[in-house]
């Protein structure tokens, strides 16, 4: 946790605070209350809100605190066991289970944006967890929007971050597609600068995107994370039965375009 700076992260993220419904406040008030509007209210801040996700545990650690002391307090009244004792212990669970995933994201983020690593090895080394772990959290934040327009390099292990860990948006592409391609930065910057239109761009970005798919997992048959040959079932069940890595479809998996 020593990395990690909620302003350093919201500036990332070009964050603006949720209306005053969506206040946390609200949220923790209306579930009990207004059920229906309360988890309205959760699933909405969630949408505008990416930095949500890393304090959802406290709801369920509140709430299944709450439960527990309710439930020890009827059983000492009426000396029978309670259906919310045990929904208290699940949301405990759950607190504590998100607790540890949320953290783990912050170490990422906080590597990120304040330590300013982009090696996937050396942010495991930081973090104390291996590097598998380190790649799935990345893959997971960036499906669900928390770090918008990064990027994975598999074959080097490294992270781009735009704004980052390049000098402008354009070096950041370059760069990626360079690591891609197997080329340098200045030859992918060439390329791109013999268009004239943004129609040629966006054919150019079509082309190298389809070749770049052509290498994904699924269609190679072997995992990014650990170098091993997938069997034909976990091609077919997009997880590798080496080290468990979950791939999405190629044409829906962003670190390959």
């Amino acid at each position: 946790m020593n990395y990690f700076s909620m302003s350093e992260y919201k500036k990332f993220l070009n964050w603006e605070k949720p209306g005053a419904l969506l206040a946390w406040i609200n949220i923790v008030l209306f579930l009990p209350l207004i059920f229906p509007l309360g988890i309205y209210c959760y699933w909405k801040r969630n949408k505008v809100d990416k930095t949500a996700s890393l304090h959802t545990w406290k709801i369920f650690l509140l709430f299944g605190i709450m439960m527990t002391i309710t439930a020890f307090t009827l059983i000492a009244r009426s000396g029978s066991v309670p259906m919310s004792l045990f929904l208290g212990l699940a949301l405990i669970g759950i607190g504590i289970y998100r607790r540890r995933i949320a953290f783990v994201r912050m170490d990422i983020i906080g590597c990120l944006l304040v330590g300013r690593e982009f090696n996937v090895r050396n942010i495991s080394l930081a973090i104390k967890k291996s590097e598998k772990v380190v790649h799935n959290e990345i893959d997971n934040m960036i499906k669900s929007g928390m770090l918008p327009g990064v990027r994975v390099s598999y074959d080097t292990n490294e992270v781009y971050v735009p704004g980052y860990s390049g000098d402008g948006m354009d070096e950041y592409v370059a760069k990626a597609m360079a690591e891609e391609e197997g080329v340098d930065v200045e030859t992918v910057l060439q390329e791109k600068a013999a268009f004239e239109t943004e129609e040629e761009v966006e054919a150019y970005s079509d082309l190298k995107r389809k070749n770049n798919i052509k290498n994904h997992p699924l269609y190679t048959g072997i995992c990014a994370a650990c170098g091993e040959k997938m069997s034909e079932e976990a091609i077919a069940n997009q997880k590798c039965n080496i080290c468990g890595r979950v791939y999405e479809k190629p044409e829906e998996d962003s670190n390959y375009f």
